[in-house]
């Protein structure tokens, strides 16, 4: 193996004129050398091999290139139109002598460009990373309609030690995958490895921070992808950014003591904004997670999403089979859930409704439901279990079928809509003055039940329409203190009675 070193003293960039090198050889660098490219005056051009393509400074090429053991990047290198780039490793911020990297970011930019990761690597080594030293950062921009990176199902991590951005946009494409689990576990973690405390002299280590930002473009993952491993990592969808994946782990670590704790932030914003996951998304695996679906970003999970952090929606989107909020998870906001296989809402798990939220899918509510003030909440499913709903000021609960579940009324003109009044099994608390229940059916008449606290309602024909059990800490119901206006929908109130 030779190291050769670039002079450009040919007066041409071709990588394949051996007078550009300073070596005494009459050939160029081949497959089994190592090639040092630092501010070359001219793009690099043509064609050429290297064992390892080393680039330092600030560089360009405008031809094809190949690495076959590796190429690391430690300051800025431009891959012109038309580059293609062919590597088993790329490595961007890395300390790799002979030519270490200065403290400026390390960048490298795939303008209408390919990088093709071909070669096998071994166990626990990522074939593309980004910002490989503590407290340094590094940078790929993939951009344009004819810019690709091929990962060669091989894993990725953004953010390796130090802070590490990956930016697709303007219709780019990258792929990532972990072929071989055995090898490595996850196809993209973002945000990986925690900070040191140092020993005096020896300074602190800061933690690494990943972020990846798509927009107009596409990253598809054939495996697991990380956000916040041990340490911070945010992955951000912008309008028509696609993101794929088997599985999202949003907050990977828990806290060991060690300042190690997995923080991970997902948002899908914006129209044509995509997360799309064959499996599950778990919001806090077992660190802190967050994930944000607004301005009609969609998200959408085959198996499960499982919330153990907080989800914001604000007039988002998500479709999965089965979906949950685990004990302190939080649901907040607005927008459109759909889980065909239903919801389940743990016992310290909480949903709190901002404008109008609809959850499609059978709800089995151990926790609390809050509609805060101004809110709708629609159910299209069964409401069961031991949990409650809360209806603030001006707030609006449309429900279906409700089974062994309490609904509160805490707010002036609160209103409650039974779309099935028949099927309620629940309990009505704390029905007064400025309250209303909306039935969609036709009652003609009440009676309260002041033994059982139960008002019955019954329709043409004295058949019973619906019989709600109702009870109050201020209020000693008596059958006058329900009005009703008859018809379809059919309206109680709450009158004093002196």
């Amino acid at each position: 193996m030779t190291i050769f070193h670039w002079t450009g003293s040919a007066g041409t960039g071709v990588f394949a004129i051996a007078g550009n090198w300073d070596n005494a050889a009459e050939a160029p660098p081949g497959p089994n050398d190592v090639a040092i490219i630092v501010d070359a005056a001219k793009p690099i051009t043509g064609t050429g091999a290297a064992r390892v393509l080393n680039f330092g400074g600030t560089n360009e090429v405008k031809g094809h290139l190949t690495a076959t053991y590796g190429c690391p990047v430690n300051e800025r290198l431009t891959l012109a139109p038309g580059s293609i780039l062919t590597t088993p490793k790329l490595h961007i911020g890395l300390n790799f002598v002979p030519n270490p990297p200065t403290t400026d970011p390390a960048i490298v930019t795939v303008d209408d460009s390919r990088v093709v990761i071909s070669g096998c690597n071994p166990p626990d080594t990522f074939a593309i990373s980004i910002a490989r030293i503590a407290g340094n950062h590094g940078t790929l921009v993939v951009r344009g309609a004819h810019a690709v990176i091929n990962g060669g199902n091989q894993p990725m991590s953004v953010g390796q030690d130090g802070t590490g951005t990956l930016t697709i946009m303007q219709g780019a494409a990258v792929t990532v995958g972990n072929s071989d689990p055995i090898k490595y576990p996850w196809a993209l973690v973002i945000g990986n490895h925690p900070g040191v405390k140092g020993i005096p002299p020896s300074p602190d280590i800061p933690p690494s921070h990943g972020i990846v930002n798509v927009s107009h473009a596409s990253l598809q993952a054939h495996g697991q992808v990380i956000v916040g491993r041990y340490s911070v990592g945010e992955l951000h969808l912008h309008e028509r950014g696609l993101v794929f994946a088997e599985d999202v782990a949003i907050g990977w670590a828990p806290d060991s003591g060690k300042s190690d704790q997995g923080n991970g932030i997902v948002t899908v914003k914006d129209d044509g904004a995509r997360l799309i996951v064959d499996n599950a998304i778990e919001v806090g695996h077992f660190g802190v997670g967050s994930l944000t679906v607004e301005k009609h970003g969609f998200v959408s999970a085959g198996i499960a999403v499982n919330i153990n952090g907080t989800l914001s929606l604000a007039d988002g989107q998500i479709e999965t089979s089965a979906f949950g909020v685990n004990d302190g998870g939080t649901l907040i906001g607005h927008g459109t859930i759909i889980a065909s296989a239903g919801f389940v809402i743990s016992e310290r798990g909480t949903i709190t409704v901002h404008q109008n939220l609809n959850l499609i899918g059978d709800l089995d509510n151990a926790g609390q439901i809050t509609v805060a003030a101004g809110g709708e909440l629609r159910c299209f499913g069964t409401l069961e279990d031991s949990g409650s709903t809360e209806l603030q000021t001006d707030s609006v609960a449309s429900l279906e079928a409700v089974a062994d579940q309490a609904i509160k009324f805490a707010g002036n003109n609160a209103k409650l809509v039974l779309r099935s009044p028949g099927a309620f099994g629940g309990t009505i608390e704390e029905f007064g003055e400025h309250h209303s229940i909306e039935l969609e059916a036709n009652a003609t008449d009440r009676n309260y039940d002041t033994v059982a606290h139960v008002l019955t309602l019954t329709g043409p024909g004295s058949v019973v329409v619906a019989q709600f059990r109702m009870t109050s800490t201020t209020v000693a119901y008596q059958t006058q203190n329900f009005g009703l206006a008859s018809g379809f929908p059919s309206i109680i109130t709450f009158h004093n009675v002196p």
